[in-house]
This record gives C-alpha cells, sequence and structure tokens, in this order.
C-alpha cells in the first residue's frame, strides 16, 4: 500500500484528463452525426440486439435520445475543462455505458475500454489542477497525488497489449491472415500503396504487432526500454490509424501509453517550452495569473484497505475474464464463446449468409424470412458471424409470428460462414429449434457446428 501512495507530480494525470475529455467529445460527435443521424442506430423503431441479460436496456424516442447523446458530449468538455469534473464524470460514465449497452452489433474493444475509464475517472483526483474547478474552489489545488491513480491506468492498457498480443498467437495469425489480405486492400492508396501490396508487409505486421501487444507492458516498466517501445507503439498505432477505421483507439492506447513515463513529464515539457519561446512564456504568466497558488499533496487521497480491496477485484477481474474462452470447446473466433471483453482484436476475417425458416407448430404453415428485411444492413451481416445474435434474432421472429397468431412458433437457422479464408461451411444446426432453446452463458451452445479446419488453424 506504501508504494502505492508515493507522492508523484499530477501533471501526468492532468494530461490524461484533457485526453479523455477530448477524445470523449470525438467519440460522442461521431456517435451523434453518423450512428444516430445518418446510419440510424438508436432507433426504438428498428431492432436491436442487446447484450443478453440486459433486454431491458432500450433507446428514448427522439428527440431524448439525440438530447441525451447532445449531453453526454457536452459532458465530455466538462471533463476536458475539469468543470463540475465529478458530477461530469459520473453523468458520462453512465450516460456512455447505456449508449455501449444499447446495441451488441456495435462492439467495439475500445468502447469497452471507454466504459471501464470512464467509471475509474470518477475516482481519480484529475480536476485537482489545472481546472475550471481549482478557479472556482481554490482548496482544491494540489502539486502532488498518490501513485496509484496512474496505476490503475496503466494497469489497463498494459491488459489490453498483453491480452492483445496473446489472442495472436494462433497459426492463422502468424502465417499472416488475414492481415496480409487486409492491407494487400489498401494498394491503391497514393504514395504507400506499393508498400501495402508487398505480402511480406501483411506478414511483417502480424509479427511486429504479436511483439509490441505481447511485450509492450513489460518494456514500458523497464526506464531503459520504454522510449524505445513507446516509438515502435507510436508507429504502431498511426499506421492501424491511416489502413484501418478503428476509431479514437489508437489516440486513447498512445494517451495512456504515455503515462508509462515518469508522472512529471508534461510539467518538464511545458517548462522547456516557456522558457524557450515567449508565447509560451506569456501564457504561462497569464495560467498563473488565474489559477490559485497549490497545496503539495492531500493525505485524504491516500488509497485505504477498502479502496486496495476494490482495486484488487479489478485487478482479479482483467485477469481472468479474457481467459474464459479456454472454458469452451474448438476455436473461439469461430464460436465466438469468450470472444467478447477479451481483447482479441482484428484477428479474424470472417463473413456469413443465409436464411431462417419459421414454422407453425401442428401444421403445414412455415415462411422463409431474411435478417436484411428487420434491421440495418451492417447489423444483418454481423448477425451471420455470431451465434448469440443468431439466436437473439430466432427469439425475436418467434415472438413476432406468435404475435400474428401462429401456433408455437418453430425457428431454424441456415447459415454458413466462412472464417479466414478456410472456406464456406455450416454454422449452425438446421435440426434444432432456436425458439425453444436458452442461451448458455457458460457452457457450449452444442448447436454451433464445429468448424472443419482447412490448412492452418485458427484460434
Amino acid at each position: 500500500m506504501k508504494w502505492l501512495n508515493r507522492q508523484i507530480d499530477i501533471s501526468s494525470l492532468v494530461f490524461f484528463r484533457i485526453a479523455f475529455g477530448i477524445l470523449a467529445v470525438a467519440e460522442m460527435t461521431a456517435q451523434i452525426t453518423y450512428k444516430r443521424w445518418y446510419m440510424g442506430y438508436y432507433s426504438p423503431d428498428e431492432f436491436h440486439f442487446n447484450y443478453i441479460g440486459f433486454e431491458f436496456i432500450q433507446p428514448f424516442p427522439e428527440p431524448f435520445m439525440s438530447l441525451f447523446l447532445i449531453v453526454l458530449w457536452l459532458t465530455g468538455f466538462c471533463i476536458l475543462f475539469g468543470y463540475r469534473y465529478r458530477i461530469a464524470t459520473i453523468v458520462f460514465a453512465f450516460g456512455y455505458t447505456y449508449t455501449y449497452l444499447l446495441e451488441k452489433g456495435l462492439y467495439l474493444n475500445h468502447g469497452y475500454l471507454y466504459c471501464w475509464l470512464a467509471f475509474v475517472m470518477i475516482f481519480l483526483p484529475a480536476h485537482r489542477s489545472f481546472s475550471f474547478d481549482v478557479r472556482r474552489e481554490p482548496s482544491l489545488a494540489i502539486k502532488q497525488i498518490p501513485y496509484w491513480p496512474i496505476f490503475t491506468l496503466c494497469f489497463l492498457m498494459g491488459v489490453v497489449y498483453f491480452f492483445g498480443g496473446i489472442a495472436k498467437m494462433n497459426t492463422d495469425w502468424i502465417n499472416g491472415i488475414p492481415l496480409t489480405t487486409w492491407v494487400g486492400n489498401k494498394s491503391s492508396m497514393p504514395i504507400l500503396g506499393w508498400l501495402w501490396a508487398l505480402p511480406a508487409t501483411g506478414l511483417f505486421m502480424s509479427w511486429s504487432g504479436l511483439f509490441l501487444d505481447f511485450c509492450s507492458p513489460f518494456l514500458l516498466s523497464w526506464k531503459k526500454t520504454r522510449p524505445f517501445i513507446f516509438i515502435a507503439l507510436l508507429m504502431f498505432h498511426l499506421i492501424n490509424s491511416l489502413l484501418f477505421k478503428i476509431g479514437i483507439f489508437p489516440w486513447l492506447s498512445l494517451s495512456l501509453t504515455a503515462l508509462f513515463f515518469d508522472p512529471s513529464w508534461p510539467r518538464k515539457w511545458w517548462n522547456y517550452l516557456k522558457n524557450n519561446y515567449q508565447k509560451a512564456a506569456q501564457l504561462n504568466n497569464w495560467f498563473a495569473s488565474k489559477l490559485p497558488k497549490a497545496a503539495n499533496q492531500d493525505p485524504s487521497l491516500a488509497i485505504n484497505k477498502s479502496g486496495l480491496l476494490l482495486l484488487s477485484v479489478i485487478i482479479l477481474f482483467h485477469i481472468t475474464v479474457p481467459l474464459r474462452h479456454h472454458l469452451f470447446p474448438g476455436p473461439v473466433s469461430w464460436t465466438e464463446e469468450g470472444h467478447r471483453y477479451s481483447w482479441r482484436m482484428m484477428l479474424r476475417s470472417k463473413a456469413g449468409y443465409g436464411h431462417f425458416i419459421v414454422r407453425e407448430t401442428g401444421t403445414d404453415r412455415n415462411a422463409k424470412e431474411k435478417p436484411k428485411d428487420w434491421m440495418l444492413d451492417k447489423l444483418s451481416q454481423k448477425l451471420y458471424s455470431h451465434p448469440d445474435m443468431i439466436w437473439q434474432f430466432a427469439q425475436h421472429l418467434a415472438q413476432e409470428y406468435e404475435a400474428k397468431g401462429w401456433n408455437k412458433p418453430q425457428v431454424y437457422a441456415s447459415i454458413r460462414a466462412n472464417l479466414n479464408q478456410h472456406g464456406y461451411q455450416k454454422y449452425i444446426d438446421q435440426s434444432i429449434d432456436l425458439a425453444a432453446i436458452e442461451w448458455n452463458l457458460f457452457k457450449s451452445n452444442d448447436w454451433i457446428v464445429p468448424m472443419k479446419l482447412k490448412g492452418s488453424k485458427p484460434n
């Protein structure tokens, strides 16, 4: 506990508060303009894939849904500037998690990470310096904080890197699948297109990505290797941002990775700027005149036994949950059982096609249904490669046909899927009535047809 309570410069935590706020504004801007207004997600009139167990979470009707998202957008600015920080972080954490739970079809690893960070930020004293809160209440201002806030943030980023590396330790990834194909598709890009077209590029990126992810937490923790691995990670994230549409994830990762350096680095950089550039010195003097003098530290911020217990639970959770897929048979990239929340990032290329058959019990009446007729196109395409979404849609079809007066509707799925160029194969046991079974959360669902391997072995 003494190690977690050692005093460090607050400037690194302030840096992350500003970065988190900027990324919150960017993320909510995308949610409002693209997801809600352009794509039509979060509409109460559309079919949604809820997370199993959270079906009660539904979108607000318009205009309240858009207004709610705008409120979250504004709280991002409040966090950025440290204005009413505690209230802003609470509203944002619960609000952002609500939007995350609205649509499972939009699952992204960075969204899951951002939910965790949002709740962690509630408890961090990130507003105790360089903020509107300290201007409004000067007694809040401090120069130093205990180490535990920075440790918590670094741990969360370390988990992402480490388990991301573990997940890449499979035959397909080592053989450059599917990254070689994805990178090769960028061959028409100006200037760098020729580089992406080389087969060796995808293979190099696969191997280097595995190494960087797996080794980063350890190399970042050692002072001598920290600058070199940070430069490598900087290039890694910039290339990912250039090649793939992964939103704020590269910038969030870099912001968290920067916290592995000495906590005083933002203050040292600022001191360098103000000592060498007149404009920076003038800006520093202006800020100094507006902000109160800060105390050295606040003893009440030290982590106690209850806080240590909570931190231990968080650590245990993040170490065990990414390993749960080992409880299920078969490649997790095929069955998807244990895939989410395990930092299995951009590991597979997967697609599918098919339809559903609805039959009325006791009669010959039946109907053929295609998911694209019931939901947004992107969701219908994702359904074919996710058994839990296939099951949920089958349950929905049964309810809809029962509402039409059909007697105990039975729903069967005829679906084929293709994982990492292994060819299209039967994905779901077509003899199973999906409307009549429950989803198994802690054991394998035996109606998922095992994958027949061709060549390399996916994980």
